[in-house]
Formats: structure tokens, C-alpha cells, sequence
């Protein structure tokens, strides 16, 4: 909250820093308030071309779900940012909602490539293998994030979507 004042002022004296409307969105979406966000980071960047913006604007637009211009901030932002791995974890994430299993595949490769120990981009793989019935991989995949981090809230349950998936396919 003291963030967001401290930009306020710092805009109120220069309505175009946009590096003030970009860190005020960025703490807007820390809170929770993806409308404000997605104002502030867009006025940035109608100020200066910036991937930090464009990441902003992704995560945004992702939780909305809205995945056309989600798809395309990430693709801006990793024009500036093409190491990012968390950029490749958020495309592959929405190739995969949207069911473009091999994009998915092919986006996490690159983030793990970039950061071997992303467990988001773990995760997205072994969702993606549940998805793609390939539960062996998924347990596999699982069962090594679990070594790595055994308080992991999501890897218990994806654990226990593939068991489910797992006995479901015993019974039939």
C-alpha cells in the first residue's frame, strides 16, 4: 500500500514516467487488482517499450483468461527477455489449456532448458502428460519434484489427479 502511494505521488509530479506506471502496475497485480494493473502497465508502455511491461500485462491477461493477448505480451516479452524461463512457463501453460499439446511440450522444453529447476514448468509437464494420458512420465515426473520439494501443495495434488487417473484406468 505504501508502494502504491509512493507512485501515485511520484505521478501526480510526472504523469509520464512510465517506470512508475509500470512498478505501480506490477504492485497492483502483486494485490490482486488485474484492472488497475493492466491501466498502469499499459500506459507505460504507450510511454516506452519495456518486456517488463509486456510480462505484466501476460500474467494479467492470462488470469483472465484471456489468452490472445496474453499469448501475444508473451511473445513481446520475450523479444527482450527470450531467457526467461517463467515467460516460456506461462505460454506453455496456456498452449496447453487451450489443448496445443506439442506448442506446450515444445515452451516448457525451453524453460526447463533455461532453468532446470522451475517446478512450474515441472508441473506444466506433468500436467501435460496427464493430459496426454502418459501417466508413467507424469508419476516419473512427479515423483522426482517430490524428492526436490516434499511440502509441495501442487505436486500432491497432481500426485493424486494421476492416481486417480491411474487406478480409474485399472478398474476399466
Amino acid at each position: 500500500d505504501q508502494a502504491i502511494t509512493e507512485f501515485r505521488q511520484c505521478l501526480k509530479e510526472d504523469p509520464s514516467f512510465p517506470g512508475a506506471s509500470g512498478n505501480q502496475g506490477n504492485v497492483y497485480y502483486q494485490k490482486g487488482m488485474y484492472d488497475e494493473a493492466a491501466l498502469e502497465l499499459t500506459k507505460a508502455l504507450a510511454i516506452k517499450e519495456n518486456p517488463r511491461y509486456h510480462k505484466g500485462l501476460a500474467r494479467i491477461y492470462t488470469e483472465k483468461k484471456i489468452y490472445p493477448l496474453a499469448m501475444y505480451h508473451y511473445g513481446e516479452a520475450l523479444k527482450g527477455l527470450p531467457d526467461d524461463d517463467s515467460l516460456h512457463t506461462g505460454l506453455a501453460d496456456i498452449y496447453r489449456k487451450q489443448g496445443q499439446y506439442d506448442k506446450a511440450g515444445e515452451e516448457y522444453f525451453k524453460a526447463l532448458s533455461a532453468n532446470s529447476a522451475n517446478e512450474d514448468a515441472r508441473l506444466g509437464m506433468a500436467a501435460l502428460y496427464l493430459d496426454t494420458n502418459e501417466t508413467d512420465k507424469a508419476f516419473t515426473e512427479l515423483k522426482r519434484l517430490q524428492t526436490v520439494n516434499p511440502q509441495s501443495k501442487k505436486i500432491h495434488l497432481l500426485l493424486a489427479e494421476e492416481d486417480e487417473v491411474g487406478l480409474l484406468g485399472l478398474v476399466h
